[in-house]
């Protein structure tokens, strides 16, 4: 079991007037740490969507086998599009409410904090 005292003394101690500075200190550094990551992270991103001559040979490979794919998916759509002749007079407007069970998001007043809620919802079209 911790002794809290102890704990409460060494709080004390580092959030006294005169040894503010410490919290302070490392709340920085903790905090130049992030940012630092933070930019590594959008770097290596950067990198590989916009600078294709830094990336290797496995990975221009597999880019370029994305790329091939998703030019053959977007010409079997529009491929189909055709022969089917869409157009949207030819279909009914349908509406339809779904009650579903399950996790949903719930309204949260914090930014990027996304909280969910069990049960049952009304999902409408």
């Amino acid at each position: 079991m911790p002794d809290f005292e102890k704990i409460k003394k060494i709080i004390d101690v580092l959030t006294s007037s005169n040894n503010g500075w410490i919290i302070k200190s490392v709340a920085g550094v903790f905090l130049l740490w992030m940012v630092l990551k933070a930019i590594s992270a959008i770097q290596e991103e950067v990198k590989k969507v916009s600078k294709p001559w830094l990336l290797t040979r496995e990975e221009k490979i597999q880019r370029t086998r994305w790329q091939l794919f998703a030019v053959h998916v977007q010409g079997e759509i529009s491929r189909l599009n055709m022969r089917e002749s869409w157009n949207d007079a030819r279909f009914a407007e349908l509406e339809a409410e779904v009650e579903a069970e399950g996790d949903r998001r719930a309204f949260s007043l914090i930014p990027f904090y996304h909280r969910t809620v069990a049960g049952l919802r009304r999902e409408k079209s």
